[in-house]
């Protein structure tokens, strides 16, 4: 059985329970007192809660700790509880006070000898005459087929819109610097970005040499003293001039004392490649503490070194591909941006805006050869657009400034508009173009005149006075509920217009 459950503040009294308990719809009512407070223990107090809880038609029960409670809860026959579980789960002990009323109702209702009357009256409406009871009769028939008739039918209206339709073409210009839409035809331009990463690859055109195999040849030295000279073997040995090119001896010789003695040794170059062949003559200079006391020079060529050439990327190749790239993130720009866009929005930027280079790398790095070069390249480009929004919000403020008369008034949805020229831009982010705007208007018609004009009517004149009246191309459609019925209705309210 349903049960409210009321919980008892410290600051409650007979009133605001009895307040809670008027929201009370269900047949028991259970108040829980708040632990160690004294509220309502005065006996009278639950006296008055248990009668208010019976007008209300529901038992009252009670859960609480404290003895004053407890005792005059029995006294006033409330049922008590030690917990909102019990309350639930137990069955409720109607009080003396219940059973005492019950037999004092029932002993009231009992009936007595002189409640009974001495001779059963006669029925009044036997009494009238036969053409009496007849008109009676008659009256309330015809009462309950007046009703019936007015609150029977019910009926449906519909005015369809009319086939006129009206086009206006206005010059339009978008650019960013407008803020918001307005009537002349300024229109706010949107900036929508997208970045797109890209590979590609070329072969190579540069070449690069790499050294590989190093110079040899001999070297005579001259001694310029009386005494011998011993020079070791790896003596560093220049060319002169601003780029000198470094050699090393081969093995150690020594020079006989004596100015003018000469040895013969073998060198070969420090460093390989063609640039440590060099002409007779020239190696002059000794890089060693000795120097002074000898002189050396090369009567031959020294020649063997080589050089191999591999394939570098160039800058120009560099250059090539990345203009490449760029040239294919353009292509794919346009449909790339066409996903950012809703539907209907319009591009008017007459290229992709290359915003930015987020990333360029190379394959191979710079300065390592390579026969192909690769390059990543993610780059951000935009575009400019005019949103579907804005068009729409232009075409609407259009249409309500140039149709709507107390005549006619224009259908919302029937609202198009599309460029009627070609788009003219203007450094790729502001725009011009003429723009065809059209809609479909209906009578401007209030639902109290066309409910007053066709009250009672049959659905024919109806039709015939409506078409008369609001100059209709097409004739409206008129439902009647039930379909037998022969007239539209007599009561306004019963009549719906759309």
């Amino acid at each position: 059985m349903k049960t409210q459950i009321i919980h008892l503040e410290r600051h409650d009294d007979t009133h605001s329970v009895t307040d809670k308990m008027d929201w009370s719809q269900t047949p028991r009512v259970l108040l829980i007192w708040p632990e160690k407070n004294d509220v309502l223990t005065d006996h009278l107090d639950l006296v008055i809660l248990e009668r208010h809880s019976t007008s209300l038609g529901s038992q009252l029960g009670l859960v609480a700790d404290q003895p004053d409670v407890i005792y005059n809860a029995k006294r006033a026959g409330i049922p008590h509880f030690k917990s909102r579980a019990e309350a639930q789960t137990k069955p409720w002990p109607r009080s003396q006070r219940y059973y005492r009323q019950r037999s004092f109702q029932e002993k009231i209702l009992e009936p007595k000898e002189t409640d009974l009357p001495e001779k059963p009256e006669k029925d009044v409406l036997f009494e009238l005459p036969p053409w009496a009871r007849l008109t009676t009769f008659t009256v309330a028939v015809i009462a309950v087929l007046t009703i019936a008739f007015l609150l029977l039918p019910r009926s449906e209206i519909l005015i369809p819109v009319q086939d006129q339709w009206t086009e206006v073409i206005i010059p339009v210009r978008a650019s960013p610097d407008i803020q918001n839409v307005y009537v002349s035809g300024a229109l706010p331009a949107r900036e929508i970005s997208v970045s797109i990463e890209k590979r590609a690859q070329m072969e190579t055109t540069g070449t690069v040499s790499i050294p590989e195999i190093y110079a040899a040849g001999e070297v005579v030295f001259t001694n310029l003293t009386d005494h011998k000279v011993n020079v070791p073997k790896n003596t560093t040995l220049t060319t002169g001039g601003e780029d000198p090119v470094s050699y090393r001896t081969l093995h150690a010789v020594e020079l006989p004392a004596g100015t003018g003695n000469k040895v013969e040794a073998k060198i070969k170059a420090k460093d390989p490649g063609s640039s440590a062949n060099q002409e007779a003559g020239a190696v002059s200079g000794i890089g060693a503490d000795f120097g002074a006391d000898l002189t050396v020079t090369n009567p031959q060529p020294i020649r063997g070194g080589e050089d191999i050439y591999l394939s570098i990327p160039s800058e120009r190749d560099k250059q090539t591909l990345t203009e490449q790239v760029i040239q294919d993130v353009k292509e794919d720009a346009q449909e790339r941006l066409g996903q950012k866009m809703e539907p209907g929005d319009m591009l008017i930027s007459e290229s992709p805006i290359i915003k930015e280079i987020e990333k360029k790398e190379f394959t191979p790095p710079e300065g390592e050869p390579g026969e192909t070069l690769e390059v990543n390249i993610r780059v951000k480009v935009s575009g400019w657009i005019v949103k579907d929004q804005d068009l729409r919000t232009l075409a609407q403020d259009v249409m309500q400034t140039n149709q709507y008369t107390d005549q006619y008034q224009p259908v919302s949805d029937t609202l198009t508009y599309q460029p009627d020229t070609k788009i003219t831009v203007h450094d790729n982010r502001e725009a011009e173009w003429m723009l065809a705007i059209k809609w479909q208007r209906k009578p401007s018609v209030k639902e109290s005149e066309i409910v007053s004009t066709v009250l009672g009517q049959t659905p024919s004149r109806a039709k015939r006075q409506l078409t008369e009246k609001y100059n209709l191309s097409n004739p409206p459609r008129i439902s009647i509920i039930p379909s037998w019925w022969p007239r539209l209705p007599f009561l306004p309210f019963r009549i719906k217009v759309e």
